[in-house]
């Protein structure tokens, strides 16, 4: 076979080709389960909150990503234009973070899920248990990464808005017509 500069070329793949690809691999994962365990322990409240999200409406929490993707798109024209592309790196790096927290707040979800089921009893492997699952489920060849990882990483925008929104403060109830005294009146 001929590489492009006319010349033969061996373009075997060798084993050490494809031990690489396995570390790369491996390494990914690690990582991953590093960081969604890592915000997961120095951001209790709110990942708390994403998880809580998740927990009540996880359409909810689609369809907020779903919005919030529209200032992804935004973020990346402004890429394209010299004098803003900062403005669209900020935006795309918030973004990231707060997609980080909803993926966190998922781990967590699914390792309380995870435990429910076997029964353990400790926090701390609740959350290893949650974020090796849902990383290798994103990291699972073609299904994870073509069905869960884009669906995940929509909710998990969602969620990570949620949890930064605060909640809504419900007005405390009138008692009879005490919302009336000294207005005049019966």
């Amino acid at each position: 076979m001929k590489c492009a500069e006319g010349r033969e070329g061996n373009h075997k793949m060798s084993l050490a080709y494809v031990q690489f690809g396995i570390a790369i691999f491996i390494g990914l994962l690690g990582t991953l389960v590093g960081l969604l365990m890592a915000l997961a322990i120095l951001l209790p409240v709110h990942t708390a909150k994403a998880e809580a999200a998740l927990s009540r409406s996880p359409s909810r929490c689609f369809l907020v990503g779903l919005g919030t993707l529209i200032l992804t798109v935004l973020a990346v024209v402004m890429l394209s234009v010299p004098i803003l592309r900062p403005i669209g790196f900020v935006g795309l790096l918030g973004q990231g973070a707060v997609m980080s927290i909803g993926m966190a707040g998922i781990a967590q979800l699914m390792g309380k899920r995870i435990s429910e089921m076997s029964g353990a009893k400790t926090s701390f492997g609740t959350l290893v248990r949650g974020s090796f699952a849902f990383s290798a489920g994103v990291f699972f060849p073609l299904l994870g990464w073509y069905l869960l990882a884009p669906i995940a990483g929509v909710c998990s925008l969602g969620a990570g808005v949620m949890a930064f929104i605060p909640p809504r403060t419900a007005s405390p109830p009138l008692h009879g017509m005490d919302g009336f005294e000294g207005q005049g009146a019966m």
